[in-house]
Parts: structure tokens; sequence; C-alpha cells
């Protein structure tokens, strides 16, 4: 191999290493945005329409369309900052309001479903992200060594 050769593989090597930078840079981007945005869920178990839903709290404001009876609708967004996550609505029979989540942060994401049942109640179910993220480790099916 001649010296010409070897400079040529050479760069050619530098810029393949160089160029998995940015791509390395993209992919924690991406990560960190899916680990970081909340999702919710919101269900309506009634016999009425949900109209004028809102998600507030945590400086976002996010609405969906009408909900008909039996329906569901999802939304995910990015929380801005610390507050509370509540849910609002409007149907024939009044205002519905409930929190959804008691304690939301920009570093945190999660998920959260809203079920209106047929009273008009509503149920709520949070599902935080765990913030280590070896998580799944403590989770594996390991037997305990002290058995």
């Amino acid at each position: 191999m001649s010296a010409r050769e070897r400079r040529t593989l050479a760069w050619k090597c530098t810029a393949l290493l160089l160029l998995n930078f940015p791509a390395a840079a993209g992919i924690i981007w991406s990560v960190i945005g899916v680990a970081t945005h909340y999702t919710v869920v919101v269900v309506n178990a009634s016999q009425e329409p949900l109209d004028d839903v809102r998600i507030v709290g945590g400086g976002c404001d996010v609405g969906f369309d009408s909900i008909p009876p039996g329906a569901a609708a999802r939304r995910s967004f990015w929380i801005q900052r610390e507050d509370t996550l509540r849910f609002r609505a409007s149907r024939q029979r009044g205002q519905i309001e409930d929190v959804v989540d008691p304690y939301v942060t920009r570093s945190l994401g999660g998920h959260a479903t809203v079920t209106v049942d047929r009273n008009g109640g509503v149920a709520t179910a949070q599902e935080h992200r765990r913030s280590d993220p070896w998580f799944w480790l403590h989770l594996a099916d390991c037997p305990d060594p002290r058995l």
C-alpha cells in the first residue's frame, strides 16, 4: 500500500469517526424527547359527548376536539414547568374538572388515562417514567441470592 493510499484511508476513517458524533447526538436528543414527553388519553365512557376538553397545567394548555360517547382521544406534549396537571371538560350536565397528576415536571415524562364514567365521575391512572436509566435491571426476573 502506497503512502497516498494510506493517507486516503486515514482521511476516510477520520471522516467516518467524526460523522458518528452528530449521529450519536441526534439519537440522544431523540431519546430525551421521547422519555420526557407526557401523554394523556381521555376515555368517554359516559352517554354524553364531552366538549371543550382541555388538559391544563405545567405551562401547557392542550385542547381536544369533542369526544363522543364511547370514544377516546390521545394527546402528547412536553411539560414546561413544575405544576399540577388538570383535566377540564364540559357536558350537558355541566363542567367536569379533576386532577390528572398532582405533580409534573420537565424532566420526568409520563402517561395518564382519564376516564369519565356514566355518572360523570372521573377516574385517573398515572404511570411515570423512571428517572433511573437502569430500572429494567431492577425489574428483571432474577432469583434472590438469599434464598
